[in-house]
């Protein structure tokens, strides 16, 4: 009419929506159980989300400015995640400097996330535990990544560099991070 539109209760609202909100959850919950059975089983969709871990933690990185000495990496391991790991000596020999690390939730749980700069680029080591991979170099959404798993755990080396500079890094920790 001439007052413009009919107005419409609160209530009238909530049960338009409520439908709406039921869907949108019902697809996170159903897509959310299709991501983690696909990082199951594919080594590509697991390698996708690592990067994109990769990308965000470095932005926040940026941000924060975050910068831990292996000591307290070490530390952050062993009460994360029960892994006495210890960090390849003399990084600057292999062109890399910690940054830091963190956890990092995925998938299938909570990995750890060691941050390293090669020649000032970004370099990830992810360490998801209790999870097995065969060996492969792949490249993913820009970047290469580099899996192999020791023991039960696996090991994602990720960065934006040629498969020949990966490797050689993959290498260097693989030999050098216990």
């Amino acid at each position: 009419g001439l007052l413009g539109p009919p107005r419409t209760s609160f209530t009238g609202w909530r049960s338009r929506i409520a439908p709406v909100a039921l869907a949108a959850t019902l697809t996170l919950i159903v897509g959310g159980a299709f991501l983690y059975r696909m990082t199951q089983v594919s080594t590509r969709v697991m390698a996708a989300e690592l990067t994109a871990d990769h990308m965000k933690c470095f932005l926040v990185n940026a941000v924060l400015g975050t910068a831990h000495s292996p000591g307290a990496v070490e530390s952050a391991l062993a009460s994360g995640f029960g892994w006495q790991a210890h960090l390849p000596e003399r990084p600057e020999d292999a062109g890399l400097e910690l940054v830091g690390a963190r956890p990092c939730v995925y998938g299938v749980g909570k990995v750890a996330h060691i941050m390293y700069r090669h020649n000032g680029r970004p370099v990830s080591v992810f360490m998801l535990p209790r999870t097995q991979r065969p060996e492969e170099l792949l490249g993913v959404l820009g970047h290469e990544a580099a899996i192999w798993s020791q023991g039960d755990r696996t090991f994602v080396v990720i960065a934006r560099k040629s498969r020949a500079d990966l490797d050689r890094i993959a290498s260097y920790i693989h030999a050098g991070l216990r």
